[in-house]
């Protein structure tokens, strides 16, 4: 057979093999079913480099809740480690289209790097892949997109489901050297051992996590457990990423990192956790991060109603660029979508009553952070807002506040307000997801009635000067 005859089998072999495509940037081999992306591990788990070093497209949503690969071990990741001189790691990248690979199932608990893929090396890369209803059980660098990426990048991806490991465990990525991560979100829940984190188990040796976001829950029986990150280590950083999971391990634990580990940087990161706690006795804990060595956090938040292992706020080391963070109120976090501006377009979604979000969304706002909002609070230092009747089927009568000189342009008759001090003069109504509703303005200095009757049946919240005041309409 001539040179040209070979090289055409080959090519026909490989097209094929998969939908189509030369695994080329401009022409890359296109996977449409299962049956192609087991070939595709099938190629890089025997170290075919005719394979392991090219581009793929996902071109539909697959899923993997069919015989093999949902019984028995489940699921052969692609990339693995045979012994750390004996590698076959993918290579190239996969570009996952932004499609959904569901049911994905692992549960091995001697399998090392376990994921979608088990290993990424040489620069590879995965973006815009959702792996959803994931249920994986394996041992060391485990995670829902990659257990380890050993220089490579991960982006624009998320999980959901639950994945547990011993160790370097996490939502998205088990463990990295020299990585990119960016713009992953896991609602998946995290469990294992120590070095777990919501997004990443371990970010080690100049890798970078940022803008990233998980609402799971992340439950440790050792140390380093974070809401983001187990561990930040050895010249990395973790920047503008949020957690609201209840994190709980031994020692090192924190709301978006478990500990910060030589050189690193943490910043403009909000945990938002409804619970931080940590069972070793020791005060290695931390609303942001649990302990910090030799490393640099700066202008960071945390919930100002987060608990510890005690039921109770109390935290001694709160500040923007301490382990604690500086408090942000359920009233700061219901009406600010960016969270004190830490997030922002183009990057982030963003919309007040929301949480920021991704990929053109937003998130929910978790019941927790609506805490803080339950009780009628102090507008000045010698007066207490009265509303009442609460509930209310839509009259409301509001006492005790103060008003202030200023136009008031309302009307037909516009005029002035009597002098007395400058403090309230309106009350705007939030709905219970933070949106606006409306605003009233005040035309007496004793006592104002509005009427709320037109608004559906649910929760509101009156801001009345400074605080919030909850209300229930009938």
């Amino acid at each position: 057979m001539t040179a040209i005859a070979l090289m055409f089998a080959v090519n026909i072999t490989a097209y094929a093999q998969f939908a189509g495509g030369a695994g080329t940037r401009q022409n890359p081999y296109q996977i449409a079913t299962v049956e192609q992306l087991v070939q595709l591990a099938t190629y890089v788990n025997v170290a075919d480099t005719n394979y392991n070093n090219k581009i793929y497209i996902l071109q539909n949503d697959l899923d993997l809740n069919v015989e093999p690969y949902n019984t028995g071990k489940g699921w052969i990741p692609i990339g693995k480690l045979v012994t750390w001189g004996n590698q076959q790691p993918f290579k190239g990248v996969f570009n996952g289209n932004h499609k959904k690979i569901t049911g994905l199932y692992i549960n091995d608990t001697a399998l090392n790097f376990a994921g979608l893929f088990g290993l990424l090396a040489e620069g590879a890369t995965v973006r815009g892949i959702g792996l959803e209803n994931v249920n994986i059980v394996a041992r060391d660098y485990v995670g829902g997109v990659v257990g380890f990426v050993f220089t490579g990048e991960v982006r624009s991806s998320h999980t959901t489901g639950r994945i547990e490991g011993r160790q370097w465990v996490g939502g998205i990525v088990g463990g990295t050297d020299v990585t990119e991560i960016a713009l992953c979100y896991s609602t998946a829940n995290v469990s294992g051992s120590g070095l777990l984190g919501g997004i990443a188990g371990d970010v080690n040796e100049n890798s970078h996590l940022s803008d990233c976001y998980s609402t799971g829950n992340v439950t440790g029986i050792h140390d380093m457990v974070g809401g983001i990150a187990g561990r930040v280590s050895h010249e990395s950083s973790l920047s503008r990423s949020y957690a609201t999971g209840t994190i709980s391990g031994r020692w090192e634990v924190g709301g978006i990192a478990g500990v910060l580990a030589f050189d690193n940087t943490l910043s403009n990161c909000v945990a938002l956790n409804l619970r931080v706690t940590e069972t070793g006795g020791t005060d290695e804990v931390g609303r942001v991060a649990g302990a910090n060595h030799e490393s640099t956090l700066a202008n960071n938040a945390a919930f100002i109603n987060m608990r510890n292992k005690d039921n109770n706020t109390t935290w001694n080391n709160k500040g923007a660029d301490e382990i604690d963070g500086a408090d942000i109120t359920s009233q700061t976090i219901i009406t600010d979508g960016s969270l004190g501006g830490r997030f922002g377009a183009p990057i982030w979604t963003v919309e007040n009553g929301k949480l920021p979000g991704l990929l053109d969304s937003t998130v929910d706002i978790p019941k927790h952070l609506h805490e803080q909002m339950t009780s009628i609070r102090t507008v000045s230092d010698n007066m207490v807002v009265r509303v009442y009747p609460n509930p209310t089927q839509g009259e409301l009568r509001i006492t005790n506040y103060e008003l202030g000189i200023g136009n008031d342009n309302i009307g037909a008759n516009p005029r002035l307000l009597s002098e007395v001090e400058v403090r309230v003069r309106s009350i705007t109504i939030y709905d219970i997801s933070g949106r606006f509703v409306g605003v009233y303005y005040l035309r007496s200095a004793v006592e104002t009635t509005i009427d709320i009757s037109h608004l559906p049946t649910g929760i509101y919240f009156l801001k009345i000067g400074d605080e919030m005041v909850k209300v229930v309409k009938n």
